[in-house]
């Protein structure tokens, strides 16, 4: 069966094959890479932030006083009351 010039052409295809296979996903995992450096490339990098400062404190604070006065008005609603007014006028 070694003697077989089939069988060896066999084997030589498929190491050949197996051989190919490795390559592309290489190529493939490089071009990957090479795409995520140039993405990432055009975006800053983020810092991480371990502690607050007190004005990050005080400006959160604000942002919820003001969250709670705007919360239940509905935009829809004012701005047909609004056309209702223009169109009484």
């Amino acid at each position: 069966m070694d003697g077989n010039p089939f069988c060896c052409w066999l084997r030589f295809l498929l190491v050949r094959l197996a051989s190919d296979i490795f390559s592309v996903r290489s190529e493939i995992a490089a071009v990957k890479n090479d795409m995520a450096e140039k993405i990432s490339g055009g975006f800053p990098r983020r810092e991480k932030h371990h502690k607050r400062t007190p004005s990050d404190e005080i400006h959160i604070k604000e942002l919820k006083t003001d969250e709670e006065l705007w919360v239940g008005i509905s935009p829809l609603a004012t701005i047909l009351k609004i056309s209702d007014l223009d169109r009484q006028e």
